[in-house]
């Protein structure tokens, strides 16, 4: 049987920081959503891979 070859995304969750000023902690996630604050890159980091029935397949033919 001849073999394919696969593309497969491994979904990974991972920890963006961004820094923004607000009154409270739920401003603070509406201004983020909304594009507002700074992302801290040297503070991003890898948190957890998911199981592999959320992973793409990408089949070359």
């Amino acid at each position: 049987m001849k073999t394919k070859t696969f593309i497969v995304g491994v979904r990974e969750v991972h920890v963006q920081p961004v820094k923004v000023e607000a009154k409270d902690y739920e401003e603070a996630v509406r201004k983020i959503e909304n594009g507002e604050g700074v992302c801290l890159e040297d503070r991003f980091s890898y948190s957890h891979t998911l199981d592999s029935e959320y992973w793409t397949d990408e089949t070359e033919d």
